[in-house]
């Protein structure tokens, strides 16, 4: 019952057959007179309540001094009242049952202490009477299939988007704004339109998880400066990708300066960027890094077919923007596969003076045998081997009689193969690019913004497949007792009874005893500090590598416990860790990090003391099944390089530290409430196996 509360409540934010405006104003440019303005301009069809104490006509409609004497019931209200006035006009609306409350004015949890307190005054009326809410300081929705405008938004004045397939939902407003507006001037439909500021009830995440259900939406375009739910936005994103609906999603606040200002912005924190953008990548979406690549990427989807893979065509009048393309396609996600021998000498055949393979440039001599360019596309798009053609045509669609032959040999073509992603590359007259779109055929101008768009549109497409098979099932691991203190050895303990790979050791409270160790375990030995209150032990000259004899050890025991006392004089001193020397290999850091936002994430990276310096890590969320951990140490750019061979020097053993990946997942699982964080840096990954070189647990603080 909750759920379908839930679901009536986000619905009346789009389509309410009732809307009362608690502020309004006569003056249609005033804040509390646009939304009337705009409601009665868009032509919608339900019935609009202006709510002002001192008028009784508002802009040509009956004005109520009270929410409650409204006659007729009240789907949504809207609010656009001074910050101290909000309280008692939201507990009017829920004593009148309104089901959502669009809150629009500022002045709380964005601006100081005192508003913060408003604002927790407004959702304690929410959970006392189950109204929902929207913001505070929120912008207001749109829905053009029900002709509804409630916003104070400058950008509708005099825009009535069309009726479409692209929503978009945001937290900051004015972001919102300029993406409607560049949504709109793409040409493009609009289905849902909100702007949820403050995101005090109503967040971002559940107006997604609706959005995968409405027949109205095809793709969501979403913005957000914080996530206050990590649990609900990994869930409504994966709900949109099993609904097959792409989500395309933006975060601002990736540097440490943005955190600090979307803070102070929206009275939440940014949270970890790399955290963030691993979640969206599991979910399904793709994070896009402007507003352009973001209505690019819905354009793609909102006009033609899905993309089914990553390869593509380019066949060009000109041999210099094909390599332009070539070039923009590195590091795109785009594939440019050369056209096999068979279907090389086919495309010969066809037209005997077109160079190269892919990009096939056709050459401007094709002026004269035009009439071979639908055979050549309908040719490379049967041959199996691309998903999508991109066609640059130069200026020829300036002039809709120039287009003419180019438009009947396109359409063509899609008639033919109406699931492959066919773009073309011209600066369209509106008639030849209404005629295009109508068809499903894409329209660029710019040859680099259709190869970036389609590469990012192919990478969504397979992170929308992998997206329902991020999470696995708990391992085994056992439940760890964290009883006695943590020092490396203990802490290794553990990690060993999870299936961490971690090698024999001793633990040594005097020089004689780590010099018999040394001669048991066989030289050369590594000899470290061991201290539950020493993290870093290189910090305190507490490692020594490479003792050969037992005279080595003693005078190395003696050098690592003296330096730890002078260095860290607070710290306790149980005496040393001898191990055997680990060889050679990659040194990866392998962690868990536990996010105040997303919880628990496994993390790997470049290890060893440079670490910290170089950052470069992947995260996956926990648990991790055993094909999200292969994707995080594939191969590809970045610190996995350091698992690749490289002259001479035999690959890393993936495998292994997959292996560890997992190992290290169940363990988290397992001890959820009592563990904070893990840490095994250096973990040696060798040719064959791995090595926990050091380790450390952090529990979790009561």
């Amino acid at each position: 019952m909750k759920d379908d509360l839930t679901g009536s409540a986000i619905a009346a934010i789009f389509s309410p057959r009732s809307v009362a405006v608690i502020g309004a104003s006569s003056n249609p440019t005033k804040l509390g007179g646009r939304p009337v303005a705009f409601l009665k301009d868009y032509g919608f069809k339900g019935e609009i309540y202006p709510v002002n104490a001192g008028q009784a006509e508002v802009q040509g409609l009956v004005s109520y001094k009270d929410v409650r004497d409204i006659p007729g019931p009240v789907d949504q209200a809207v609010i656009v009242v001074p910050s101290q006035h909000v309280e008692e006009a939201l507990r009017g609306c829920a004593e009148k049952g309104v089901k959502v409350a669009q809150v629009l004015s500022s002045g709380f949890a964005e601006a100081d202490e005192a508003g913060r307190a408003r604002q927790d005054r407004l959702m304690e009326i929410v959970r006392e009477t189950g109204i929902r809410i929207t913001g505070p300081n929120a912008l207001g929705s749109v829905s053009p299939p029900d002709r509804f405008c409630a916003t104070f938004s400058t950008a509708f004045q005099g825009m009535h988007p069309p009726a479409g397939n692209v929503a978009v939902v945001t937290q900051s407003g004015a972001f919102g704004s300029c993406t409607y507006v560049m949504i709109a001037r793409r040409g493009l439909g609009l289905s849902r339109i909100v702007a949820t500021g403050n995101e005090a009830d109503v967040a971002t995440a559940e107006v997604i998880s609706y959005l995968a259900d409405d027949p109205e939406t095809r793709v969501i375009c979403a913005a957000v400066e914080s996530c206050r739910d990590g649990d609900g936005l990994r869930a409504a994103l994966r709900k949109a990708a099993a609904a097959g609906k792409p989500v395309i999603f933006m975060k601002v606040g990736a540097s440490e300066l943005g955190a600090k200002a979307a803070a102070t912005h929206t009275g939440a924190l940014a949270g970890n960027d790399k955290v963030f953008d691993t979640v969206i990548r599991e979910g399904g979406a793709w994070r896009a890094r402007s507003i352009e690549e973001m209505v690019d990427l819905a354009y793609v989807f909102a006009v033609g077919p899905a993309p089914q893979g990553p390869r593509a065509a380019i066949v060009s009048l000109s041999g210099g923007i094909g390599v332009m393309m070539a070039d923009s396609a590195e590091g795109s996600g785009l594939e440019l596969p050369p056209q096999s021998d068979d279907l090389r000498a086919r495309v010969h055949d066809i037209l005997d003076f077109a160079e190269g393979s892919n990009p096939l440039d056709v050459t401007a001599q094709v002026a004269v045998r035009q009439q071979t360019l639908p055979v050549i596309y309908d040719t490379l798009l049967a041959s199996g081997e691309y998903d999508a053609i991109m066609l640059y045509l130069a200026n020829s669609g300036m002039s809709p009689t120039a287009f003419a032959p180019h438009l009947g040999y396109v359409l063509e073509v899609r008639a033919k193969h109406p699931d492959k992603v066919i773009g073309v590359i011209t600066p369209a007259h509106p008639e030849v690019q209404k005629a295009l779109e109508a068809a499903g055929v894409l329209v660029f101008e710019d040859p680099s913004r259709l190869v970036r768009a389609l590469g990012a549109a192919g990478s969504l497409a397979g992170l929308r497949a992998a997206a329902p098979g991020v999470a696995s099932d708990a391992g085994t691991a056992p439940r760890a007792d964290l009883s006695q203190p943590l020092t490396e050895a203990r802490a290794k303990r553990l990690l060993a009874d999870a299936g961490l790979p971690v090698p024999t050791e001793a633990e040594c409270g005097d020089a004689e005893a780590a010099a018999r160790a040394a001669d048991g375990i066989g030289y050369p030995v590594a000899m470290k500090v061991l201290s539950p209150d020493i993290a870093h032990k290189t910090e305190v000259g507490g490692i020594a590598l490479d003792l050969k004899d037992a005279e080595a050890v003693r005078a190395a025991f003696t050098r690592i416990t003296d330096s730890a006392r002078r260095l860290a004089p607070d710290a306790r001193i149980d005496g040393v860790i001898v191990a055997p020397m680990a060889g050679e290999g990659a040194e990866i850091i392998l962690g868990l990090h536990n996010d105040p936002v997303f919880g628990p994430m496994i993390l790997a990276g470049a290890g060893g003391v440079m670490a910290e310096m170089l950052g470069d890590v992947s995260f996956a969320s926990v648990p991790v099944s055993r094909e999200a951990a292969e994707r995080m140490v594939a191969p590809g750019e970045g610190w996995t390089r350091l698992l690749d061979a490289w002259r001479g020097r035999p690959a890393r053993d993936r495998a292994a530290l997959v292996e560890a990946i997992c190992r290290l997942s169940d363990f988290a699982v397992a001890n959820a409430d009592q563990v904070d964080g893990v840490e095994m840096n250096p973990i040696l990954v060798r040719s064959e196996g791995a090595a926990v070189l050091d380790a450390l647990i952090v529990p979790r603080s009561a």
